[in-house]
């Protein structure tokens, strides 16, 4: 088993953002208020993790455009890159999009008919 693997738990891994290492709970450790703590180990409890990722780091309040606030207020950077550093966090143009997109949509269930609903 190689010492990575053995870092997360004996899971062998050649992708995925799996970070279990000292420098990430020393930083926790300093960093993390009780009310963060509290939210983490809630998180934690009920969240389904699979084998290779992370627990989450900090408890999020908000994010607007490429800045993720925490719940003590303090302003990060998003460089994950899951597309929002392309648009940002509520960007008004996408938000207006989907809602628009939303609003025209009809939701419903299979089990039940609407006249109207696949006319063309």
């Amino acid at each position: 088993m190689s010492s990575a693997a053995a870092r997360v738990g004996a899971v062998a891994q050649s992708e995925s953002d799996t970070n279990l290492t000292s420098r990430r709970a020393e930083w926790q450790a300093r960093t993390l208020d009780d009310r963060t703590r509290k939210l983490l180990a809630q998180d934690e409890r009920y969240f389904l993790r699979q084998s290779v990722s992370t627990p989450c780091l900090n408890a999020i309040a908000k994010a607007e455009g490429i800045w993720i606030e925490d719940v003590t207020g303090r302003r990060y950077m998003d460089f994950h890159g899951n597309n929002v550093h392309h648009i940002g966090y509520g960007h008004p143009r996408l938000k207006r999009a989907l809602a628009e997109t939303l609003g025209s949509s009809c939701s419903r269930s299979r089990c039940s008919r609407w006249r109207g609903t696949w006319r063309v």
